[in-house]
C-alpha cells in the first residue's frame, strides 16, 4: 500500500503522468459525487416507493370503501325507487279513498235530505191532510198567489191564453181562488184535494158560470174523462210530499190536456226548513215517463227566489208544454 503512495507520489511529478494522475483524481471525485447523488436518489425513490406503497394500499382501501358506497348507493337508488313506487300507490289510495270519503258524504247528504223529507212528511201526516187543516182553520194559498208574484203569474198565463186562442182550462191545485181572480180564463175547472177550499171557491165565484170546482177525492169522474185545451199547475208540485201522489198528479195533469200543459214550479230537489215543501225535478220525470209532448216555451221567474225574501220571491219558473202526438 505504502509502495503505490510512493509510486503516485514520484509519477505526480512527471509529464505526463502528473496530468493523467490529476485527471484520475477528478474522475473519482466525480464519480465519488455520483455514487453520492445515486445513494440519494435511491433513498428518496425508496421513500417515494414506500409511500407509493402506502397510497397504494389506502387507495385500495378507498376503492373498497367506494365499492361499499356504490353498493350502498345502488339498494339507495332502489329502495327510492320502490319508496317512490309505494308513494304512488298510496297517493291513488288515497285518491280512491277520498273520493269513497266524497261519495260517502254525498250518499249522507241525499240520506238526511230524505231523512229529513219522511221526518217532515210524518209532521204534517200527508199533503192533502195539511192543506185541509190548513184552509179548514182560514189559511189561504200561500204567498205565492198574492201580491207582484200573482200578478207575474197572471201576466203570463193571461198573455199565453190570449195568443194561443185557449177556450178551456183545468187547473190542478186551485186553493184559495186568490191568483184565479186574476186570469182570464174562458171556461175554467179548478181541482182540489182540500173539500173546505172548493166549498168555498164555489160560494166565492157562485155567480160565474164560466168557473166549475171539484174535490180531487169526492169528484175525479166529473173532470178526468175531459179533455181541455190546457191543463194547468202552479206552485202545487213541491207542495205534493208522496211518491205516488205526485206520480199520479203529474200523469193525470197531461193526460186531460188536449194541446198545452203549463207548470209554475221549482225544478230542483232541496231540503228546506218548511215541512209541506218538497221540491223536485220534475222535468225528469216527465222525459222518463210521459210521452208525446215537448217544452214549447221556459220563462224565467221576474222575482227569482231570495232567501229571507220568501214572501216576494220564488224559486218557481214557467214550464210551457205542447202536445205532438
Amino acid at each position: 500500500m505504502n509502495y503505490r503512495k510512493d509510486l503516485r507520489a514520484i509519477l505526480a511529478h512527471i509529464w505526463p503522468f502528473n496530468c493523467f494522475i490529476s485527471r484520475l483524481d477528478c474522475l473519482y471525485s466525480e464519480v465519488t459525487q455520483l455514487q453520492e447523488r445515486l445513494d440519494c436518489m435511491n433513498e428518496e425513490l425508496n421513500a417515494r416507493l414506500l409511500q407509493l406503497q402506502k397510497s397504494n394500499f389506502e387507495n385500495r382501501s378507498l376503492n373498497t370503501y367506494n365499492d361499499l358506497m356504490r353498493q350502498e348507493l345502488t339498494e339507495s337508488y332502489t329502495n327510492n325507487y320502490l319508496l317512490t313506487e309505494k308513494n304512488a300507490t298510496l297517493q291513488d289510495e288515497i285518491r280512491a279513498l277520498s273520493s269513497e270519503k266524497k261519495e260517502i258524504q254525498r250518499v249522507n247528504v241525499l240520506l238526511k235530505k230524505q231523512l229529513d223529507v219522511h221526518n217532515n212528511f210524518h209532521k204534517i201526516g200527508s199533503s192533502s191532510a195539511f192543506w185541509e187543516e190548513i184552509y179548514a182553520n182560514g189559511g189561504n194559498s200561500g204567498t205565492g198567489s198574492y201580491n207582484r208574484l200573482a200578478k207575474f203569474k197572471a201576466e203570463v198565463v193571461n198573455t199565453f191564453l190570449k195568443e194561443q186562442g185557449v177556450l178551456t182550462t183545468i187547473e190542478f191545485g186551485c186553493g184559495d181562488g186568490s191568483q184565479l181572480s186574476l186570469i182570464n180564463y174562458p171556461n175554467y175547472v179548478g181541482v182540489d184535494v182540500s173539500s173546505n177550499i172548493i166549498e168555498k171557491n164555489k160560494i166565492k165565484f157562485i155567480n160565474d158560470r164560466k168557473k166549475t170546482f171539484y174535490c180531487t177525492f169526492t169528484e175525479r169522474d166529473k173532470y178526468i174523462n175531459q179533455k181541455y185545451d190546457l191543463s194547468i199547475s202552479m206552485d202545487v208540485i213541491f207542495h205534493l210530499l208522496e211518491e205516488d201522489v205526485f206520480s199520479n198528479y203529474m200523469n193525470d195533469l197531461f193526460s186531460v190536456s188536449k194541446r198545452y200543459v203549463i207548470i209554475y214550479s221549482s225544478n230542483h230537489e232541496e231540503y228546506t226548513k218548511w215541512p209541506e215543501y218538497r221540491h223536485r225535478k220534475f222535468m225528469r220525470y216527465i222525459q222518463e215517463n210521459i210521452k208525446g209532448w215537448i217544452l214549447k216555451q221556459f220563462i224565467p221567474n221576474k222575482y227569482p227566489y231570495v232567501i229571507g225574501r220568501e214572501e216576494v220571491t220564488s224559486a218557481s219558473d214557467f214550464y210551457i208544454f205542447e202536445r205532438i202526438l
